[in-house]
């Protein structure tokens, strides 16, 4: 977890779940059931994403966790040559996850 305060990690864990289940719930009454049979497609090809995605996200929080420390260590030029490479992960998850719009 990249938060140190577990309570505030917690929490904020706890509204992005929370939110996922409000929204999954509201696009299933959309699409009138649950999405893996209204929109087969899309929820086979996310599920073949699946583990190229899982990688890229721990890549992005190693890039994440490497950046926070350099700039608390007062080495902001090094924390600046990261970026490309985490705002990459960025986009490459959400290319991945097919909502780069």
């Amino acid at each position: 977890m990249l938060i140190e305060d577990t309570n505030l990690g917690e929490g904020i864990f706890g509204k992005i779940t929370a939110e996922f289940e409000c929204t999954r719930t509201m696009l299933e009454q959309v699409y009138g059931g649950p999405l893996a049979e209204r929109r087969p497609n899309i929820h086979g090809m996310s599920q073949m994403r699946r583990n190229a995605l899982r990688t890229l996200h721990r890549q992005q929080i190693t890039l994440l966790r490497q950046w926070r420390g350099m700039r608390q260590q007062g080495k902001h030029e090094a924390a600046a040559s990261l970026l490309p490479s985490l705002l990459l992960t960025v986009n490459a998850i959400a290319s991945g996850l097919g909502a780069t719009g």
